[in-house]
């Protein structure tokens, strides 16, 4: 049997030495093999379209949301137009469906709505923004029922809708939208928030809406904070829910969604107006204007010359036990009345919604 030869001193060192440039050899062929079979357009592009195509339609076969991008791009190379037409082909089909989606399903539902947002914003909005303007609001309007009938605890299906509802904004100005007929659109989508998709609106629309606008959807929301829901006979009441006070009514839910859309509505337009002495302070109402304030509240109306939007509104507040109130405008509703003294008002300056009641 032939005994390996052993190396000398000087062969080992030179061996020690060698072995680093060894390994960096080996690493870089890896490095090497590995760039001209990684997934990139540099190397996809080198397969040729022919061979591409083929791919993408065997990828596709079973994968129904490829399939879906796939007919956007192709309609989008047709036109804008017939992009457009996809799009609201796809979103007629998505508000049509009834089916629960689960945990499981959800990234899946999430493309899917990403990718006909992507397509309205950076495609269709660049060639027809008038046409991607509506496009928005027809997918906005998708929101409700689509949280009604999945699992969104990771925020995927929200973070899309978010996305969407700052686009509005954007693709707005580029639509040369008519800052009433604008207004009045936000107005509608206020009073169906249901999930808190419009959240945002009012912020992201003022730019194009301007005092104008503002002007009109607060006075909207004033015209709105006067019309309660109207309470049925008892025996005709839908229990909803269950409170430790008692039964949850529809009636009552609907009463408290429109109070809540009016004051944050005014919130915002305050916060979004030229004059900003219109901020408004967070408070609650059951410390604000506890025990004899809401007598006094109560009858606010007939003894001060307060406004009667302004008694109105604070009435209606009642109701939540988290609220937004005004900081008292003197020169407007008159400072003598206890309901607009300073002390009830901390950080008061006098100044507040001469303009948001005007």
């Amino acid at each position: 049997m032939c005994r390996p030869k052993k190396l000398s001193a000087a062969q080992l060192r030179r061996a020690d030495k060698a072995r680093p440039r060894i390994v960096v050899l080996a690493a870089k062929l890896r490095e090497r093999v590995a760039a001209k079979t990684a997934i990139n357009a540099k190397n996809l592009e080198a397969l040729g379209t022919a061979r591409l195509a083929k791919l993408l339609v065997e990828i596709s076969a079973g994968n129904a949301t490829a399939k879906r991008r796939l007919r956007l791009e192709l309609a989008g190379a047709q036109s804008p137009a017939e992009l457009a037409k996809e799009l609201r082909k796809r979103i007629t089909i998505i508000a049509r469906s009834r089916s629960f989606v689960d945990w499981q399903g959800i990234r899946s539902l999430a493309d899917d709505l990403e990718t006909q947002r992507r397509a309205i914003v950076e495609t269709v909005a660049k060639a027809e923004p008038a046409e991607a303007f509506d496009l928005l609001w027809r997918f906005m309007a998708l929101a409700s029922s689509i949280f009604a009938r999945c699992d969104d605890s990771n925020g995927l299906v929200g973070g899309v809708f978010d996305a969407a509802c700052s686009d509005i904004g954007e693709v707005a100005l580029k639509a040369k939208a008519d800052p009433t007929i604008l207004a009045d659109r936000a107005y509608k989508a206020l009073i169906a928030n249901d999930y808190g998709q419009f959240d945002e609106l009012i912020g992201v629309l003022a730019p194009v809406l301007g005092q104008a606008g503002l002007e009109h959807l607060k006075q909207r929301m004033i015209d709105l904070s006067k019309r309660p829901v109207a309470k049925p006979a008892e025996k005709d009441r839908v229990e909803v829910g269950w409170s430790s006070a008692g039964p949850i009514y529809a009636d009552e839910m609907a009463e408290r969604s429109r109070v809540g859309a009016v004051r944050l509505a005014l919130q915002e337009i305050a916060e979004r107006s030229i004059d900003g002495s219109m901020a408004l302070q967070r408070g609650t109402v059951t410390e604000r204007l506890r025990d004899d304030h809401t007598g006094e509240m109560a009858s606010a109306r007939g003894r001060s010359g307060v406004s009667d939007v302004f008694a109105a509104l604070v009435e209606d507040l009642q109701v939540h036990r988290r609220e937004l109130l005004p900081k008292p405008a003197f020169d407007s509703f008159g400072g003598s009345h206890p309901l607009l003294s300073a002390s009830r008002w901390p950080g008061s300056d006098g100044k507040g919604v001469r303009q948001l009641f005007a």
